[in-house]
């Protein structure tokens, strides 16, 4: 096995779900394609050739929308990583996102910038090396 191709993610909405990707978190739309009886192929990714893609299923019974949001029971669901975690945060809460914001310490010592934020019932993780040590304290106070 050389990669993983796609990321299933269970939502509420096909059309919610394109918007918060490509309008708040800037990903790219790769596919949107229909089936038929409300069935959808729709894929997004952070790039166009970001290599893993996630796909959209939109939850179509009671016990399905009952999991939107906690497929990953309670943890972070799908890590990110960014060159610049400031400009995406900026970017993200201009567009209404909402953030809970952390700091950490990574393996070696070095710091970094960690934004989780929720939105449309998904936990995200946006997580950068903080090249600024004085940028990132301001930017987590």
């Amino acid at each position: 096995m050389k990669k993983i191709g796609h990321v299933t993610l269970l939502v509420k909405n096909y059309d919610e779900a394109i918007e918060f990707y490509t309008k708040k978190a800037g990903f790219v739309l790769l596919t949107d394609n229909a089936f038929g009886g409300g069935m959808r192929w729709v894929t997004v990714a952070p790039a166009q050739d970001a290599g893993t893609a996630i796909v959209f299923v939109e939850a179509d019974t009671a016990d399905k929308a009952d999991r939107v949001g906690s497929q990953a029971a309670g943890h972070v669901f799908l890590t990110v990583q960014t060159e610049d975690c400031y400009r995406d945060y900026e970017h993200m809460k201009a567009n209404g996102s909402n953030f809970s914001v952390s700091q950490r310490k990574c393996r070696g010592g070095s710091r970094s910038c960690s934004r989780i934020f929720t939105e449309i019932a998904w936990t995200w993780s946006s997580i950068t090396e903080c090249r600024n040590a004085a940028k990132c304290k301001a930017a987590l106070a």
